[in-house]
């Protein structure tokens, strides 16, 4: 079962998120801000990572720059949600692989995350 990391601090945002992934088959590992990628995962690695653009402490954006500056991490697909209307300047700046717009489409959401996970092997 792949395994996604959902980094979302809107609690409401947050649980429909989760609800919508385990529907679809997929383990769900969920967090309000990125702290939990500073503490390794918790020993989760996941398969991809959906995270807002708006987060406390650190954006997603820097948050992704430091996945895809360092080796163990940087192969996880990162896809960014985020209403920003520069949101593919961000996903161009900080290396995400994909994005997708708040508010977002249901169908568009679970297509780019099977696209994204259908080739990811979990090394953990």
């Amino acid at each position: 079962m792949k395994k996604i990391l959902v980094i979302e601090d809107d609690p409401g945002i947050l649980e429909s998120l989760k609800m919508v992934l385990e529907l679809s088959g997929y383990y769900v590992i969920v967090a309000e801000d990125g702290q939990i990628i500073e503490r390794g995962f918790d020993g989760r690695r996941p398969d991809l990572i959906l995270m807002d653009y708006w987060l406390p402490i650190r954006n997603g954006g820097e948050i992704t720059k430091g996945l895809k500056n360092t080796e163990g991490t940087k192969n996880i697909p990162v896809i960014i949600i985020s209403a920003s209307l520069n949101i593919r300047d961000i996903v161009k700046e900080c290396g995400a692989d994909d994005f997708i717009p708040k508010p977002y489409d249901l169908n568009e959401l679970l297509y780019k995350i099977e696209r994204y996970t259908a080739s990811t092997n979990n090394l953990a």
